[in-house]
C-alpha cells in the first residue's frame, strides 16, 4: 500500500511536469542552464559538429539544484563536473572508435523542484540529444523523469536520489552512485547501538521524499539493532526557527539526534541546539548535513557529530582503505587540489560528480560508441572504473557498491578540516542487504563519554 501511494505521488509529479515542460524549457533558454543561450554550442545534438578540426563534441547533461533549498548541495555537482570536463578537454579530449571528442556540459537548474527536474530532463534530451545526465538529487523528480529518459535510452546517474523506488526492476538507464535509504540504516544502526551504546534517540527529518526515506532507513536499522526512537519531529525544508522542536526533543533526554536533513537545515539545527546549551550527539543520514558551508555556519556547535560517507582527503587514507574502496589516488589528489584552488575548502560531498564525468568517458570508450544505448548500457553494467572516490561498479539494480567510513567529523580535537574514522562498512552480499563494519580504532567513545564531555 505504501509503495502504491508513493507511485501515485511520483506519477502525479511527472504528469504535472510534462504538462509544464514547454514553458519551463522556454524559460530555461534565458540562462537557467548555467551555460547560457540554448545551453551549449552543439545545439544540433549530443555529438556536435567538428567545426573543421576533426574533433566532435559530446554533450553531458548536468541536472541539479543550483538554487533553492538544496542549492548548496547541488552546486557541488556543477563545480565537480566543470573541473572534470576542463581536465579531459585540456588533455585533448578522448577517442572512441578512432574519432576524437571533446566534452561540453549543458547545465540546468531545477531549483530544488521535482517538476523542474522532469522539465530539465526533457530539455536536455529533446533540445540537446544528450545520452548522459549527471547529478539528479530529488527522488520524486528522478522517478518521474524516468518517463522521459527510459524510452529514449538516456542515462541518469543520480548522486542523491536515495529512495528505493528510483532504482528497481524494469528501470534500465538509471544508476545510483550513493547509498540507498535502506542501506543507510544497515550501515549506521548496528554501529550506533553496539559501539556507541546508544539506547534511545529522537529523530528530526525534513518533509522531503529523500530525507524522510533516509531518516526512516536509519531508524529501522537502529531499531533492528535494539534501539528505541522516542519521538519523531517532521518539519518543512524552509524552516528557520527550530527552537520549539529542539525544546521538545530535549525533554526526552535522548542519547542522540538522528538527522534527516539538508545541509542548510542541518547547520541551523546544530547552531540553535548549541546556542541553547544542548550539545547532544548528532547522527547524520549520512552526511548531507556535513557540507562545508553548514560547518562554517554552525561553528563549534556542530560538535559532536557522527556520520558515514565514502573515503575523502579529509581522513587518513591508509593503503588498506585505498585498496578496499578502489581509489585512484592520483585522481583524488588532483581533484582535491583543483577544487580548493577554484572554490576554497572542499565540501565533503565533492568528488562524486567529478568521477561521473570520467566514468561516462570510460563507458563510451569501452562500448565503442557515444550514442548506441544498448552498447552503452552493457558497458555501464560492467564498469570497474577507479575514480577519485572509489571503484564504480553496480549491482543488478544499478545501485553502486561502496565502502562507507563511519567517522566523527569537525570536532575540536582535530580541527575543522579533518575526520576521525572509527569503522569501515561494506556489504557482504551481491544485493547489498547485509552490511558489516570493521573498527579501525582500538576503542570507540560511547555515548556515556559524549554525555560527560559535552554535558548533556
Amino acid at each position: 500500500m505504501r509503495t502504491k501511494k508513493l507511485l501515485m505521488v511520483f506519477l502525479g509529479v511527472g504528469l504535472i511536469a510534462l504538462l509544464l515542460a514547454v514553458p519551463l524549457m522556454s524559460a530555461c533558454n534565458g540562462g537557467d542552464g548555467g551555460t547560457g543561450g540554448d545551453g551549449g554550442t552543439g545545439g544540433d545534438g549530443g555529438t556536435g559538429g567538428d567545426g573543421g578540426t576533426g574533433v566532435k563534441t559530446v554533450k553531458i547533461g548536468i541536472l541539479c539544484p543550483m538554487t533553492g533549498v538544496y542549492g548548496a548541495s547541488g552546486i557541488v555537482t556543477v563545480q565537480d563536473s566543470r573541473i572534470a570536463i576542463d581536465e579531459i578537454n585540456g588533455k585533448g579530449g578522448f577517442v572512441v572508435n578512432g574519432q576524437r571528442y571533446k566534452l561540453e556540459g549543458v547545465e540546468y537548474d531545477d531549483r530544488t523542484d521535482a517538476k523542474r527536474e522532469v522539465a530539465g530532463a526533457s530539455y536536455l534530451t529533446e533540445m540537446h540529444d544528450i545520452k548522459f545526465i549527471n547529478g539528479t538529487i530529488i527522488s520524486a523528480g528522478t522517478f518521474a523523469a524516468q518517463a522521459i529518459t527510459e524510452p529514449r535510452g538516456v542515462f541518469i546517474f543520480t548522486t542523491s536520489a536515495t529512495h528505493e523506488i528510483c532504482v528497481r526492476d524494469n528501470v534500465h538507464y538509471t544508476f545510483r552512485t550513493t547509498t540507498s535509504s535502506p542501506m543507510r540504516g544497515r550501515i549506521g544502526g548496528p554501529f550506533w547501538a553496539n559501539e556507541l551504546k546508544i539506547k534511545h534517540v529522537v529523530t528530526m527529518m525534513e518533509n522531503q521524499t529523500g530525507n524522510r526515506a533516509n531518516a526512516n532507513g536509519c531508524m529501522d536499522g537502529f531499531k533492528k539493532a535494539g534501539g528505541t526512537v522516542d519521538w519523531i519531529a517532521e518539519y518543512e525544508p524552509t524552516t528557520q526557527d527550530f527552537s520549539t522542536i529542539l525544546a521538545k526533543a530535549r525533554s526526552y533526554d535522548p542519547d542522540a539526534l538522528i538527522m534527516g536533513c539538508s545541509s542548510g537545515c542541518g547547520a541551523l539545527i546544530a547552531k540553535q541546539r548549541g546556542d541553547m546549551g544542548w550539545q547532544v550527539l548528532m547522527l547524520g543520514c549520512p552526511s548531507e548535513s556535513a557540507a562545508a558551508e553548514a560547518i562554517r555556519a554552525a561553528g563549534k556547535n556542530y560538535e559532536p557529530s557522527i556520520a558515514y560517507f565514502g573515503p575523502t582527503p579529509y581522513m587518513t587514507l591508509t593503503p588498506e582503505l585505498i585498496e578496499a574502496a578502489g581509489i585512484n589516488i592520483d585522481m583524488l589528489n588532483y581533484h582535491k587540489d583543483e577544487f580548493v584552488r577554484r572554490h576554497g575548502p572542499q565540501n565533503l560531498a565533492a568528488g562524486m560528480a567529478y568521477d561521473m564525468i570520467f566514468l561516462f568517458v570510460d563507458i563510451m570508450q569501452r562500448a565503442g560508441t557515444v550514442d548506441d544505448s544498448a552498447k552503452l548500457l552493457q558497458a555501464a553494467e560492467q564498469s570497474q572504473f577507479r575514480g577519485a572516490g572509489q571503484k564504480w561498479s553496480f549491482d543488478k539494480w544499478h545501485q553502486c557498491y561502496s565502502v562507507q567510513v563511519i567517522s566523527e567529523f569537525f570536532n575540536s580535537d582535530i580541527g575543522a578540516d579533518k575526520l576521525t574514522p572509527y569503522a569501515v562498512s561494506q556489504a557482504t552480499d551481491d544485493i547489498q542487504e547485509v552490511w558489516e563494519y570493521k573498527l579501525v580504532v582500538p576503542k570507540v567513545p560511547t555515548v556515556t563519554e559524549y554525555r560527560a564531555k559535552y554535558k548533556y
